[in-house]
């Protein structure tokens, strides 16, 4: 094997082994980026479950502060009705609406948490088609090197 034979030799197998590399590379970033998207999935799936779980502890709270009122309405000696039940209704309408706001943080955190996985899956996927493409490139341009030095003279 002459000098010229080697050295074609060593070009395509370098060309062979980048674009290995760069395919490689290309399929590695798609199995880290889906791997990073099923952990943001999860912790959208549990920032939503906490989110509901503090939503059902503002309701039961808002059951106690309901409860005390109308023990100390009673105490007090206040009938049912009127400012005792327009203070209730207030209460009650207060509760609600903290407990929706919880509820609603939580859902918007839900909803951002799934858009970041789906764009790191997408992210993965167009890194695995870059590596696809880098090595196609790499082995169009080692095997066009290759075949000019084959053919001169």
């Amino acid at each position: 094997m002459g000098l010229e034979t080697a050295a074609l030799v060593a070009i395509g197998a370098g060309t062979v082994g980048s674009a290995y590399g760069q395919y490689q590379s290309g399929q590695e970033e798609k199995s880290l980026r889906k791997k990073n998207a099923a952990i943001l999935a999860l912790q959208a799936e549990r920032e939503r479950a906490a989110a509901g779980e503090q939503a059902k502890e503002k309701r039961l709270e808002g059951q106690r502060i309901i409860a005390r009122q109308n023990v100390l309405y009673g105490k007090g000696g206040f009938q049912p009705g009127g400012t005792s039940l327009l203070v209730r209704n207030e209460t009650v309408k207060r509760i609600e609406q903290q407990a929706r706001i919880v509820q609603e943080h939580g859902e918007f955190a839900y909803s951002t948490g799934m858009s970041q996985a789906e764009l790191e899956k997408r992210r993965g996927k167009a890194a695995a088609k870059a590596g696809i493409w880098g090595a196609g490139s790499t082995l169009a341009t080692g095997l066009g090197t290759v075949g000019y030095f084959a053919t001169k003279d």
